[in-house]
């Protein structure tokens, strides 16, 4: 009798691990297939690159492997050198991944190319299936990081997040925060230099997506808050952007706190406002200044008018 249970036993463990590993290679199999596939046809825009996919993480996981991965822009001077990147994920859940980024990577953007080194790259991407854009959750953490670029400019941060994730009243909206702490900026070509300070963003962005494009469109931003704290003063706005005709449009109110001198010494510094400007401004007696936002041109108090940008952008 008990030769026969340890039998079945043998036989039933024996069964289950055959399915299961026949569940995993198949499982494996589709998720290479559908990166693979991704990866090799692209898009009218982005054309990718790489050397090899590789899958492991038997028996539990399937972690993918994107060896050398290259994403070049194919109309303008866009070109990013991400290295390996790793897609990790439960065999049994298809919705919840943790991506890991090659610790040195390369970008080249708008003729300018940036060198980054983090200690700690990672993302968690949480989808669903239902209609609309299918995002639970996007975060992304980094630590230690430095920026490089070839124009001379230096960027170095303690630590990093960046967090969105749908409104529980409107799936169309996402709400985004974004913190990064001791930053330092400098450039040794200007002899530009900033003392460390921490920068956080909390806000709404409403997306509209196309199943037919494949495309997802920024229809409107809303600041809650967007705060640069140094240890001499503070700047914080808050306001909405809407995008109108293809141009944002809105209004942003601009506070300031502790010395005030020193915002504008920075606006100097980094040539954003003539000096004839800064001292006109620095005399006003107010803490607290709106800006206007009109067919995507931003008027400062009809001092200046920059223009901001031409649309909020489109992700394919």
């Amino acid at each position: 009798m008990l030769r026969n249970k340890l039998f079945i036993l043998v036989v039933s463990i024996t069964l289950l691990s055959v399915g299961w590993s026949i569940f995993w290679f198949v499982r494996g199999n589709i998720t290479e297939s559908i990166v693979q596939s991704f990866l090799d046809e692209g898009n009218s825009d982005w054309e990718f690159e790489y050397s090899d996919i590789s899958i492991r993480g038997f028996p539990n996981r399937t972690d993918l492997r994107i060896h050398d991965l290259r994403i070049t822009k194919r109309y303008n001077a866009t070109d990013l050198m991400l290295g390996n990147l790793n897609i990790l994920s439960l065999v049994y859940n298809w919705n919840d991944f943790i991506i890991v980024f090659a610790p040195l990577q390369s970008a080249v953007i708008g003729g300018v190319e940036y060198i980054v080194d983090s200690d700690y790259p990672r993302s968690s991407l949480s989808l669903n299936n239902r209609s609309g854009i299918p995002l639970n959750s996007f975060i992304t953490e980094i630590k230690q990081t430095s920026v490089t670029t070839s124009d001379e400019t230096n960027l170095n941060l303690d630590s990093g997040l960046f967090a969105i994730k749908p409104d529980e009243t409107d799936p169309d909206t996402f709400l985004v925060h974004l913190n990064l702490n001791d930053i330092t900026l400098s450039n040794s070509r200007t002899q530009f230099a900033l003392e460390p300070f921490n920068f956080v963003v909390n806000g709404e962005v409403l997306l509209s997506g196309s199943d037919s494009s494949q495309c997802i469109s920024v229809e409107e931003i809303n600041l809650s808050s967007l705060n640069f704290d140094f240890d001499d003063f503070g700047l914080h706005l808050k306001g909405e952007l809407k995008n109108e005709f293809g141009l944002p449009n809105g209004s942003l109110s601009i506070n300031l706190e502790g010395m005030k001198g020193k915002f504008f010494e920075l606006l100097s510094a980094t040539g954003l406002l003539p000096q004839w400007v800064i001292d006109v401004i620095s005399r006003l007696p107010i803490d607290s200044y709106e800006i206007q936002i009109v067919d995507g041109r931003m008027n400062f108090m009809n001092l200046l008018d920059i223009k901001v940008f031409d649309s909020f952008p489109e992700f394919c």
